[in-house]
């Protein structure tokens, strides 16, 4: 997600708490194991503590998830099949909630099967390793990750709390309940993709879309080609024009952020409608976002959103919308090229025509000429 950029006439939220960065600090690394073996466990505890590691041990998923909120550990292990939870369940929940996000998991399983590693890799794993390892690759993989924890991202409010059973359920459930959402709407993105229509309709479409799932005051694509900019706007709160400039340089300034390339003096903006000028806070971005459209591995576009009012795309919403910029960049990128390869083919249909008028224009002159020569003949005969 990209940060609302500064301008003398852009409003921006208050700012909230500092949130804390990265785990907790110890005299040695905190590794959770949870495995509904009693030997598995002895084993690790063993290996890993031998290697200047403290441990906590857990014997379900539930149990698990309980000591992650308690203790913050730097780094879980988890085995595939716990009673109460999976360990693929455990993985998704704790790596959907943002105050455990950070901490790696590595999934431990006797199951070298393909699709088991990519479930737990799919889950939010870490890394993979069967439980025939060798020790110095165990305790490699660990130090690796929980060495590198702390090159990640700031977390919020990363504090320790205890957590039911029934609160872990009902986690769960809303992990599932957003995951199928997410799923929906990017299924429902694919079928704008696959529609027919001009990538003007497209787009169009695909942001009307978003307008049923988040809150908006105005929402936009920016594409980038050949050195031009293309810039269309959805604007269902029919905000103001001071507001509609006032979005457009954002994204002008966003587009910087994410270091698009492009003549902004050949940037073209679809045609819109405003609404009445009422002046005030309707008139200030005070929330924005904004996530880049990777095609073919470069950013060549921009999905942004902003609206009037504070704290409109909290973390949650704005998850929502980078999954959703992803099948978006799929949907232009499918549109462009089929505009290729529509003028194309028109330029190759154009070129079998004028080609064949010639040839035919050719052949009536050749029996023409023929004609002539045989009347010239035909008396001698």
């Amino acid at each position: 997600m990209a940060s609302q950029p500064s301008s003398s006439h852009l409003s921006r939220p208050a700012a909230g708490p500092r949130a804390k960065k990265g785990p907790v600090q110890r005299e040695k690394p905190l590794i959770l194991i949870a495995d509904d073996s009693p030997t598995v466990l002895d084993i690790l505890k063993f290996i890993l503590e031998t290697n200047g590691m403290d441990t906590r041990l857990a014997i379900n998923g539930v149990e698990a998830v309980q000591m992650v909120y308690r203790d913050l550990p730097d780094l879980v292990i988890l085995d595939l099949e716990m009673p109460k939870m999976s360990g693929y369940q455990v993985c998704r929940l704790l790596k959907s909630d943002p105050t455990t996000s950070f901490i790696p998991i590595i999934i431990l399983t006797s199951k070298s099967y393909k699709q088991n590693k990519f479930w737990g890799l799919y889950s939010g794993a870490d890394d993979y390793l069967t439980k025939d390892f060798e020790i110095d690759q165990l305790v490699g993989r660990v130090r690796f990750h929980y060495g590198n924890r702390g090159k990640l991202t700031e977390i919020k409010h990363p504090v320790p709390k205890e957590i039911n059973e029934e609160q872990i359920i009902e986690n769960v459930n809303e992990a599932l309940d957003q995951k199928l959402f997410e799923t929906t709407i990017i299924f429902e993105i694919a079928q704008v993709a696959l529609s027919a229509g001009t990538l003007d309709e497209k787009i169009s479409k695909v942001l009307t879309l978003m307008n049923r799932v988040c809150d908006f005051t105005v929402a936009s694509i920016f594409i980038t080609e050949a050195g031009q900019g293309r810039l269309f706007l959805e604007n269902p709160g029919m905000a103001s024009e001071t507001y509609i400039f006032n979005h457009v340089e954002l994204v002008m300034l966003e587009s910087q952020n994410f270091d698009m390339r492009f003549d902004t003096q050949k940037v073209m903006i679809n045609q819109w409608e405003t609404g009445t000028d009422r002046g005030g806070q309707y008139n200030h971005i005070q929330s924005s976002v904004s996530f880049p459209l990777k095609i073919r591995g470069v950013t060549q576009g921009l999905v942004s959103y902003s609206h009037y009012s504070n704290g409109m795309f909290p973390d949650v919403v704005s998850h929502l919308l980078s999954r959703s910029a992803d099948q978006m960049a799929i949907l232009v990128d499918e549109a462009i090229l089929f505009q290729e390869y529509s003028k194309l083919r028109g330029d190759l249909l154009s070129h079998a025509t004028r080609v064949f008028s010639e040839v035919m224009k050719n052949a009536r002159e050749t029996e023409k000429l023929m004609r002539g020569k045989m009347n010239q003949i035909s008396p001698w005969i």
